[in-house]
């Protein structure tokens, strides 16, 4: 749906204005990302607001979407395949964590907290960056300047979860914070690529039905 309507845009213009296929295509891609960005939060908001986690699936798509804009990672071959998991993953993960809203068990909180960081590290430093369908990076240069932004990013993110553990805010929402941080750095390992290699030639296979 989201392809066939970026299409009919790009079309649009290029008939108005008289465009080559390559603005055309450069148009369309630009529609394809706005509009299959603006129905993801709106499926984000509407599947948040259905189970009552809108709250905790915000931040933790929020922080998930910081990290990954630097960090890359791996994903689906299809709009509708990258729906299905991201919806599933933040909405999922945010009923998990509604259910400590109330008795959270803090030992384990903060091992949970630490076994983040120490992959966090773990993976800036040995996965980060890894390459988008639409970000193919060649340079170690730029390779290196993606760790650093990556590695400062988590720094200061980090700094910004203990301090609010500090002032004692509600800790389910530090706990989505870090979820969401752990999600993106486990989509960085290469088990990752098999899974949704799996995932998107299950979908496909469907499809083709």
């Amino acid at each position: 749906m989201v392809g066939i309507i970026s299409n009919k845009i790009s079309l649009y213009f290029q008939n108005q204005l008289s465009l080559d296929e390559e603005d055309r295509e450069v148009i369309e891609y630009g529609s394809f990302v706005v509009i299959g960005g603006c129905f993801k939060i709106i499926m984000l908001i509407t599947l948040g607001l259905l189970f009552g986690v809108l709250k905790y699936a915000l931040i933790i798509s929020t922080t998930f979407a910081l990290f990954r804009t630097f960090s890359g990672g791996v994903h689906a071959n299809t709009y509708k395949g990258c729906m299905i998991l991201t919806m599933s993953l933040f909405i999922g993960l945010s009923i998990i964590v509604r259910l400590f809203e109330n008795n959270i068990n803090y030992r384990m909180f903060i091992l949970f907290i630490v076994l983040t960081i120490v992959y966090s590290v773990y993976s800036i430093f040995r996965f980060v960056p890894k390459d988008t369908p639409n970000r193919i990076i060649s340079d170690e240069e730029e390779k290196k300047k993606f760790k650093k932004i990556t590695s400062y990013v988590f720094i200061l993110y980090t700094f910004s979860m203990f301090a609010l553990l500090y002032y004692k805010i509600q800790y389910t929402f530090i706990l989505a914070g870090f979820i969401g941080i752990f999600m993106q750095m486990l989509l960085l390992h290469p088990i990752a690529y098999r899974v949704v290699n799996k995932f998107d030639n299950i979908l496909k296979g469907r499809i083709s039905k």
